[in-house]
């Protein structure tokens, strides 16, 4: 008999819970759209379509691609998780200090290739703006406020190496991020923004295959 992996238990699961919601009062909460079908939203930029009867996710404007891990999982639980529309604190921390525990360690490690590619060619992080529709910001050398989903940004920021300091990359959430959504779901953001962010500073198609 074959085993079921965490990562597949806990994709049942939340397709399960999207099951388990009205559609139309998940468009209710959210400014997303409900066409009596499907539910439509834009997922860092991009157009997403949820089959209300069976929960599959597909986008539209990318035929035969199949959405991963992460994006099932944000999308499922951004649209379940809070009963009601939370709001937003207006201030930005970075995701580590979201954790439950106090000086939770920074999952940074799992960041590394994308942190050295990034760095590689900072000057292209411009055209991953404008693929994500994103704003830019202050307070790095290069920052940028991407909508993660239309109500709810990331602020993502870049600093080069120096002289005493490694080059960093930092994703950013609302304080009040944990009431929208799961934290460990804040890093299944992260790693999708992280490969989107990758594959245009690298010129790829970023629905063509993960680095």
């Amino acid at each position: 008999m074959s085993r079921v992996s965490n990562y597949d238990k806990a994709l049942a699961g939340a397709r399960a819970a999207f099951l388990a919601h009205d559609p139309a009062a998940l468009a209710a909460k959210y400014p997303v759209e409900w066409d009596g079908r499907c539910l439509r939203l834009r997922f860092a930029g991009e157009p997403y379509r949820i089959d209300a009867e069976t929960g599959a996710v597909d986008c539209p404007d990318r035929p035969g691609y199949v959405p991963g891990h992460d994006e099932l999982m944000s999308i499922w639980d951004m649209l379940c998780f809070a009963d009601a529309r939370p709001a937003p604190a207006g201030e930005w921390c970075p995701t580590a200090s979201l954790a439950d525990i106090a000086g939770g360690q920074d999952a940074s490690h799992l960041l590394t290739r994308f942190r050295e590619a990034v760095s590689a060619a900072p000057e292209k992080l411009e055209d991953a703006r404008l693929a994500l529709r994103a704003s830019r910001d202050g307070g790095a050398d290069f920052a940028m406020v991407i909508p993660a989903f239309d109500w709810f940004p990331c602020r993502f920021c870049f600093w080069q190496a120096d002289d005493e300091f490694p080059a960093q990359v930092v994703f950013y959430w609302d304080r009040n991020a944990r009431r929208f959504v799961r934290y460990e779901t804040l890093w299944f953001m992260n790693m999708y923004l992280s490969r989107r962010i990758w594959a245009a500073v690298e010129g790829r198609d970023w629905w063509r295959g993960e680095a």
